[in-house]
């Protein structure tokens, strides 16, 4: 019987330790544990976007004479130069990896110059000019650089794409000159009397995507720079001297460079 007792309270002892041992971890721990665990990463994109700009091409001049005549001396028309439109640029944030894009440009058109009659007559040198084509620029696009965060198993995440796309831009043409007859008519140009304007230069913004995004980058289709156009049209036409008409010379139209990026670090 005493031994049955004595083997009693070991067993009472031993189940208590084992309950011991077993009691429920402090909240500390836990708290730490969970720390661990979690996600470092980055919210939001952070995207950028510019306006478009709008037109600014010069201004024409017409000469309608009707059944009357049209005379014109040195200098006496001159159409409008194009002045200068531009998008602004578009940075995206960092850490978000947001997209970037820039506006389109509007036209930077030189004037044209116009004369309308029975009988036309220009009798001096640049008695009709076109205007000259301006600038159509669209700004640069840059991709805001996505930020790198560990996760479970301490694996490397990289979020968001940074892409970056720059606007179009427009035409920037030479202005014309135009002189129409009647099929009666005659129009006379001496030395130098017609001089269409020059194109001028239109040019896409650089498209940057952000490094280690893997996104994309596409920069904008250009517009035309033609030289200016020369159109007369009559019953008799006499041009009388050297450069009596002159087209206008072709502009610059060129496109941005794009540059995507690659995935990871």
């Amino acid at each position: 019987m005493r031994t049955s007792f004595f083997t009693s309270l070991v067993l009472v002892a031993a189940t208590s330790t084992l309950l011991a041992s077993a009691s429920p971890v402090p909240a500390q721990s836990l708290e730490r544990r969970a720390t661990y665990r979690a996600f470092i990463g980055a919210s939001g994109s952070g995207s950028a976007s510019s306006g478009s700009s709008g037109n600014v091409s010069g201004g024409s001049v017409i000469n309608a004479g009707g059944t009357g005549g049209v005379s014109n001396g040195a200098d006496s028309n001159i159409g409008g130069n194009g002045g200068t439109t531009t998008s602004g640029s578009a940075s995206a944030g960092t850490n978000g990896g947001g997209n970037a894009s820039t506006g389109s440009a509007g036209n930077a058109v030189g004037g044209t110059v116009f004369n309308q009659g029975t009988t036309i007559t220009n009798t001096g040198v640049a008695a009709n000019r076109g205007g000259t084509g301006g600038v159509s620029t669209s700004g640069n696009a840059r991709g805001g650089r996505g930020r790198t965060f560990t996760g479970f198993m301490k694996r490397a995440y990289r979020s968001f794409r940074g892409s970056a796309s720059s606007g179009n831009t427009a035409n920037v043409d030479g202005g014309n000159i135009i002189q129409q007859g009647s099929p009666t008519g005659t129009i006379t140009n001496v030395a130098g009397a017609n001089r269409a304007g020059d194109g001028g230069r239109t040019r896409s913004g650089d498209a940057r995507a952000a490094a280690g995004t893997g996104g994309n980058a596409n920069s904008g289709n250009t517009g035309s720079a033609r030289g200016g156009s020369i159109y007369v049209s009559g019953g008799n036409i006499n041009n009388n001297g050297a450069a009596a008409n002159r087209a206008g010379d072709g502009g610059v139209s060129r496109s941005g460079d794009a540059f995507g990026a690659s995935a990871g670090p």
